[in-house]
């Protein structure tokens, strides 16, 4: 349960997209009777292999995604929609992320992999405070090695980090975001039936197709729809300089005046002479004389 919470914490659960995934879409079957021993390969991906060990890891964890957050459903029914075939879809797509961060040269940073385990409260004591004993404690008692467990959080942190930095440089304008915040905000009660479902054991015709179709043609219909940017350019708005007169260059400028007008403006300058707070009448006359002093060769001329 130990990567379970960090991937709800973290915002990163498998769990979140396969619940949704469990509502709306029907993958096929992916059988695995054949594979026997550990090092058996599922698929290969470029290249590289994906161990029966490294599906069934997945597997384990995803696995406890779902019925953590759906615990009325059993691994008997969460299979019958397909998801063995999910789970190697996931590790296919982590091993291409995995592939173009490496040829691209991106990595997680030391400091990066380290915070990301000392900010998770699973390893923080009453006070809020990573502790090395308690972390140790709770990725054994999650049945990993703690290697186990960094290889892991690494194998999900990278494929997370590439696409932060692809993402990075997009512009997002502020409609854009107040649409994305507005969607985030929204919630749903769904209530749902399991309805086991064969897909092999289906026999739709063409023309059962068509008929379908046709009755509900008007679901599918949607209204010619086009967007334009443009710039308006006139060519006989666009004369010679040259060719503008004095008289029209008055006339514009009258007629935006106001553009050009600069408020009045005042620069002053100043010869501040201290005196302490509590000066006695004397010492107040001594500076009083000095700053008549000034005044007068202010007055007559000399430099400020």
């Amino acid at each position: 349960m130990l990567l379970d919470g960090m991937r709800s914490n973290a915002a990163r659960s498998w769990g979140v997209k396969l619940a949704i995934g469990l509502i709306i879409i029907v993958f096929v079957f992916f059988g695995l009777g054949s594979l026997q021993a550990p090092t058996s390969v599922v698929a290969t991906v470029n290249g590289s292999q994906i161990s029966l060990r490294d599906f069934q890891r997945t597997y384990s964890i995803m696995m406890r995604n779902i019925q953590a957050m759906r615990p009325n459903l059993t691994e008997e029914q969460i299979i019958q929609f397909g998801f063995n075939d999910l789970v190697l879809q996931e590790i296919v797509r982590t091993r291409l992320l995995e592939e173009e961060a490496a040829r691209t040269g991106i990595d997680v940073s030391a400091f990066e992999f380290s915070s990301a385990i000392t900010s998770l409260p699973y390893f923080q004591n009453s006070n809020g405070e990573f502790d090395k004993a308690l972390y140790y404690e709770k990725v054994k008692q999650s049945g990993q090695s703690v290697l186990e467990f960094e290889n892991g959080l690494r194998q999900e942190l990278l494929p997370e980090h590439f696409m932060e930095l692809l993402g990075a440089g997009l512009f997002v304008d502020e409609a854009s975001a107040q649409s994305q915040y507005d969607f985030a905000l929204q919630k749903r009660s769904i209530d749902y039936v399991l309805f086991p479902y064969n897909v092999k054991a289906q026999k739709i015709t063409d023309k059962e197709i068509e008929d379908a179709y046709n009755a509900r043609k008007e679901m599918y219909a949607m209204p010619a729809r086009i967007q334009l940017e443009y710039i308006s350019f006139d060519p006989d708005k666009m004369a010679d300089v040259k060719s503008i007169t004095e008289v029209e260059l008055e006339d514009a400028y009258a007629a935006r005046e106001t553009q050009f007008a600069v408020p009045e403006q005042i620069k002053a300058r100043h010869i501040l002479l201290g005196m302490p707070q509590n000066a006695s009448e004397a010492e107040a006359n001594i500076v009083l004389e000095n700053i008549q002093k000034l005044e007068k060769r202010i007055r007559a001329g000399e430099n400020f």
